[in-house]
């Protein structure tokens, strides 16, 4: 998933169960706007499942729901994005695999899905299908959701971790995991926090960095295994972290990239290798890296322009190349000057009703050839506009369709 600078939502990969949110299963090997709605501040995706907030403050979450990990008082997976209540007052959203959290504006946790091993801190190991409360303190500012751990920073700069322990992914020596948030050292000076698969990556207020859990592909970016935080090499110069599965990236203030674990399909370095990388290596040579994520087995990246980028892995898509083959170097899948579906503002034809349930109309052609694509580019329907005729799209799926004619393209909501 992605959020452009203009606050609409694209999607590509597998979209076996609706994560994408666009009323369709198909999956998109190129990034393919998913919502009309342009007004969307953060998205977060997991295994299968999306969570997003929207510019008002409110809360949505869509695709696989077998844990309860929409929060929406179902277990029934959803294809379109749904709203969490009436609230508006939520401002950071976070995923595990199975399990998803949520923060308010006065500081407050909650979490619902998966908690077999307590991966939602509330105490008990009993699965929500409802956002529930975590705990009563109102002071926490992040949150990372991992495999069956989970992490949080508090406004003073404490971490805290719970769920299970078997790696030592909680960052507390001796401890078998807990049910609810316990505090990791006495440290105050946590900037950032990321749960990976039985291994965390933490950030330090300083620009250091730190590894515990799981080291058994490298991931923890450390010599060996560690049941608490340690630092991973010597640097002060890192102002972001993102993991993956079994890999992990990091950002440093020189605009440079860097990664470590596990590099089958050089999902970590991009550069046609596949050692496992046990401590950070650079990731190419460029110097104006903006965002960036790790996956499964791939790895995905934008730059200052906007460009972006991708290395790994692909089964289904996820690279965004347009086919289904992995990419072992890196290489660039779009560029910020790649045109999508036109301003309808500045077209002479117009579609309407739009959004529609059964019949559109036209406006501004006469004996023109329409042509109707679903969004994985299937042409579903084609005719002869005759000036004021409509045309019947009861018969379609829900979801979002792209309608060419006069050289022109208009994207089309079906409800």
């Amino acid at each position: 998933m992605g959020l452009k600078t203009d606050g609409t939502i694209y999607g590509w990969g597998g979209n076996t169960v609706g994560e994408f949110g666009y009323g369709s299963y198909a999956l998109l090997e190129t990034p393919t706007q998913t919502t009309m709605d342009p007004n969307w501040d953060t998205i977060a995706a997991g295994s299968y499942h999306t969570l997003a907030l929207r510019n008002d403050g409110t809360l949505w979450t869509t695709g696989y729901n077998s844990y309860g990990q929409l929060g929406i008082g179902t277990t029934s997976n959803n294809d379109g994005f749904i709203q969490i209540g009436t609230a508006n007052d939520w401002s950071f959203i976070a995923v595990g695999d199975y399990h998803s959290f949520a923060i308010k504006t006065d500081g407050s946790l909650w979490a619902t899905g998966s908690n077999t091993n307590h991966e939602l801190g509330i105490g008990s190991n009993i699965d929500q299908n409802n956002f529930i409360r975590v705990g009563l303190d109102n002071d926490w500012v992040y949150v990372s959701g991992g495999n069956t751990h989970s992490l949080g920073i508090k406004s003073n700069g404490t971490l805290w971790s719970w769920g299970s322990n078997a790696w030592g992914e909680n960052g507390i020596p001796a401890s078998l995991g807990s049910s609810q948030p316990v505090q990791v050292n006495g440290d105050t000076d946590w900037k950032m926090v990321q749960a990976g698969t039985y291994f965390s990556i933490g950030l330090k207020t300083d620009g250091r960095l730190y590894g515990w859990g799981n080291n058994q592909d490298g991931m923890a970016g450390l010599g060996a295994s560690a049941n608490q935080p340690t630092q991973i090499g010597t640097s002060n110069a890192w102002v972001s972290i993102n993991v993956g599965f079994s890999h992990s990236l990091a950002l440093r203030n020189d605009g440079t990239l860097w990664g470590w674990g596990a590099n089958s399909y050089s999902r970590v370095t991009g550069d046609n290798t596949f050692n496992n990388q046990t401590t950070p290596v650079q990731i190419g040579s460029a110097t104006d890296w903006d965002l960036y994520a790790a996956g499964i087995y791939h790895s995905m990246g934008t730059n200052n322009n906007g460009d972006l980028f991708a290395w790994g892995g692909e089964s289904r898509g996820q690279l965004a190349n347009g086919t289904a083959g992995n990419m072992a170097t890196l290489g660039v899948v779009q560029t910020c000057a790649t045109v999508g579906v036109e301003d309808e503002n500045q077209l002479v034809w117009k579609v309407f009703p739009n959004p529609a349930t059964d019949r559109i109309a036209f406006e501004g052609l006469s004996n023109e050839t329409i042509n109707v694509y679903s969004i994985d580019g299937k042409l579903v329907l084609s005719t002869v506009v005759n000036g004021n005729s409509t045309i019947d799209i009861s018969g379609l799926e829900k979801g979002i369709y792209l309608i060419q004619a006069s050289n022109s393209t208009i994207r089309l909501v079906k409800q």
